[in-house]
């Protein structure tokens, strides 16, 4: 079993590096890929924890990034944590995203919810704060009964949470992690909320930035969407991934390991780029 793309304490998961490499062992996952958003600190405990099991933890990042005026994610796959432009390109990160937690505290607090930001830090045990977490905060008080609606009432453009961030280009993003020794792979690709038009235009502009893949299947994705994606693949000649988008059992848009097979006819990431052997 296969899962390349999943989350810990070290962004925005609520199992730590530990706990979630002992989950992948009871789900008897055999390639576990850890991508926290926009940082590398989880791996090394994620390696260790994995050392003398029968699982094999692939190095893995989820990076920020700008497709004209939208974030997008771009997975990194089999990268060198320690590569110096990598590192760099997080620091950058980080910094943005500090400052738009402390933004969307401050907006947050002006639509009426108090202590919004130290709250949030609080929760989370970090000023390194990404929306979930301002979510979980959201929930925890009771303004939300999930994450789904959090984001709906406070989260999204024209709502009282919603803060723009200064991400690196998809082009950046691709671009360092090939120096880091990874394959990219543009996450969830359906789930952004663009147009046929729009997707065809985001895919075919990663694809011409150098990409590597698309996750053809991540967390409950239907059969219907698996196509989709895969003509997109086929279309722009990328390879496949999967990956549930984990971010622990107290989250449950997404379970570990639980995903849906890849057409037999795909070329995946795992073979073209050799993440194992």
């Amino acid at each position: 079993m296969i899962d390349l793309h999943t989350h810990s304490t070290a962004s925005d998961g609520s199992l730590t590096p530990t706990q979630l490499i002992a989950k992948a062992l009871e789900q008897n996952l055999r390639y576990l890929g850890l991508t926290d958003h926009d940082t590398t600190a989880g791996l090394a405990e994620a390696q260790l924890a994995a050392k003398n099991t029968e699982l094999e933890v692939v190095n893995g990042i989820e990076l920020s990034a700008k497709f004209e005026s939208r974030t997008v994610h771009i997975i990194g796959l089999g990268i060198d944590p320690e590569n110096l432009a990598l590192q760099q390109l997080i620091a950058d990160a980080q910094q943005s995203r500090a400052q738009r937690a402390i933004e969307i505290g401050r907006k947050l607090e002006q639509s009426g919810i108090t202590d919004a930001y130290a709250a949030t830090v609080e929760m989370a045990g970090t000023d390194i704060l990404g929306r979930g977490h301002f979510a979980q905060m959201l929930v925890n008080r009771g303004l939300a009964k999930n994450f789904k609606k959090v984001f709906k009432r406070y989260m999204v453009r024209g709502k009282p949470g919603y803060v723009s961030a200064n991400w690196c280009t998809m082009d950046q993003a691709i671009s360092t992690i090939h120096q880091a020794g990874g394959a990219a792979v543009l996450a969830h690709p359906l789930r952004y909320g663009l147009s046929n038009r729009q997707i065809e235009l985001l895919v075919a502009a990663f694809a011409d930035c150098a990409g590597d893949g698309l996750e053809m299947i991540s967390g409950n994705t239907s059969q219907k969407e698996i196509s989709c994606v895969k003509k997109l693949a086929d279309k722009h000649q990328l390879s496949a991934s999967i990956g549930s988008d984990f971010h622990g059992p107290d989250k449950p848009w997404a379970t570990l390991g639980q995903l849906a097979e890849l057409p037999e006819d795909c070329k995946t990431v795992w073979h073209q780029h050799h993440l194992w052997s």
